[in-house]
């Protein structure tokens, strides 16, 4: 080894070390990944629904019709079966357009499980097919008939 080689590594390596550990202060590592927080506030609502606890085991059956045709304003007379003692709601429903009827017509089933009710169709039935509709009072399941008002 020449003396030139030892002297340029004597001045460079102790350079060189203090570059190396000015680099070391100067990249900590690596950056952080920037945080955020949300903080969102709901309001909690309460709907109370009232449901004849029978329910899930009545449905009103074998809805039947007076006549499957009539015309708005006209009346036909609706029977079927049910639970002896339960009130029985009919309301219409439009197969075309899903718009509910009600008429206001119920029914008590009697202690036979039949009931039989007079059902006024309102004047402002539309021509076309209708399902009349037969739910016990406070539930959702339901039988229907079909009907159709004619001109």
């Amino acid at each position: 080894m020449n003396i030139s080689a030892l002297t340029r590594n004597r001045v460079l390596l102790p350079g060189l070390v203090a570059v190396l550990a000015g680099l070391a202060v100067a990249c900590p590592g690596p950056t952080p990944t920037p945080t955020t927080t949300t903080t969102s506030t709901t309001t909690a609502s309460t709907t109370t629904t009232t449901i004849d606890p029978n329910c899930a085991a009545y449905t009103p059956s074998n809805v039947a019709l007076s006549s499957s045709t009539a015309t708005a304003g006209g009346g036909i007379n609706v029977s079927g079966t049910g639970e002896a003692g339960k009130l029985v709601v009919i309301t219409l429903r439009s197969v075309s357009t899903f718009a509910i009827v009600n008429p206001g017509t119920t029914a008590t089933v009697q202690p036979d499980e039949t009931w039989s009710t007079p059902l006024t169709l309102p004047g402002s039935l539309a021509a076309g097919d209708w399902d009349v509709i037969a739910t016990a009072q406070g539930c959702t399941a339901e039988a229907t008939a079909s009907l159709t008002i004619v001109p």
